[in-house]
Formats: structure tokens, sequence, C-alpha cells
């Protein structure tokens, strides 16, 4: 699990605030409820044993990760990504459960560093 002060480089964050300006919020608002929604398709996704969906989501969900620098949060979707053939086939292990940890760090850091 990560710890909420190495989910999210702050410094390139408050670059692309600076940068945004008010369509900051939006885009921590449209970020949360892209992770709500991913991990929500993960789980259908998971009932299905549909590897290439979960690979899909998964993908999608470190793009927007890399997009507002968190890193930790990308990388625990790419190895998702790279387990997801053993997801589908009910080996889960603990893939999901890191990545809904990842999720609820990172949601969590950025909501403490805007305030």
């Amino acid at each position: 699990m990560i710890e909420a002060e190495d989910a999210v480089n702050y410094d390139a964050l408050g670059a692309l605030r600076s940068v945004l300006g008010l369509e900051f919020a939006d885009l921590i608002r449209d970020f949360n409820e892209q992770m709500a929604t991913g991990l929500a398709r993960m789980e259908f996704a998971l009932a299905q044993q549909d590897s290439a969906r979960i690979r899909s989501i998964a993908h999608t969900l470190k793009g927007s990760a890399l997009s507002l620098h968190c890193k930790p949060l990308a990388d625990c979707c790419a190895r998702v990504e790279r387990g997801a053939d053993q997801l589908a086939v009910g080996n889960e292990g603990s893939l999901l459960e890191d990545l809904r940890d990842s999720v609820r760090a990172t949601v969590r850091a950025i909501d403490d560093w805007i305030g």
C-alpha cells in the first residue's frame, strides 16, 4: 500500500493548477469520477472474466494517473494491466485490492493538498 504523501508529485500538480486556473477543479472532479467509474467497470469486467476489458480499463486509468503526475497509482494500474489474464480467471491475488487502495490514497492525497 502506498502512503498518501508519496501518491502525487505536488510540484508538478501545482504547476498544472497554475496553468489551468479555474479549470483545475473540473480536471480533479473528472479524475475522481473516472477513478470511481473505472473501478466499477473493472469489477464488472472481472465478473465477466473479460481480460481484454480489464487490460483496457487499467490502461485508461494509468493514463489518467500519469496526466496528474500520480506515478504510484499509474504503476499500480500497470501491474493490473499486466496481470489482466490472471485476474480474469479468478487469480486476483492482491492486484485489485492494491488498485482500490492506491486510488483511495491518491484521491485523498489530492483532496488534502487542495484543502
